[in-house]
């Protein structure tokens, strides 16, 4: 932000507040995406930006599948744009976002045969830090097609 002699840097407006927050929850979301669908693949993936304990639930929800030797390989091509909830500017207020991802993954049984999953719609739901740069918690249900 350039300025001139004696003028003072201007406070951000809400609407760049919100613009910036709105930017950073899109690329954690990128991230957690990548990560997430690595996870069901079979990979060993840390989630740093995650909160231990929802870490954790999301890895017990994955172990039965990973554990009968299943693994994905994913097709969640069709994301729709993300629904991201922001109270106001206030980073000390939490977001909400709501992904609905359009899932038609194929994944491998124990003995390696290929099975394809019906269409259906992932919907994640994640509570965020206000400051945008932890997941809180996670949640997930799965919808027909």
């Amino acid at each position: 932000m350039a300025r001139g002699r004696g003028s003072k840097p201007h406070a951000p407006t809400d609407s760049e507040v919100l613009e910036a927050r709105s930017e950073r929850a899109h690329q954690l979301m990128g991230r957690f995406l990548m990560d997430f669908w690595r996870l069901f693949a079979g990979h060993e993936v840390d989630f740093p930006y995650m909160d231990p304990d929802a870490s954790a639930l999301l890895r017990r929800g994955v172990a039965p599948f990973l554990a009968s030797g299943a693994r994905l390989r994913p097709d969640a091509g069709r994301t729709v744009p993300m629904e991201l909830t922001l109270d106001d500017k206030d980073a000390s207020k939490p977001a909400h976002v709501r992904l609905s991802i359009g899932d038609e993954s194929k994944w491998e049984d124990a003995e390696g045969r290929t099975v394809r999953n019906a269409p259906r719609r992932l919907v994640v739901d994640l509570d965020l830090d206000g400051e945008i740069t932890q997941i809180l918690s996670v949640g997930m249900r799965v919808e027909a097609g």
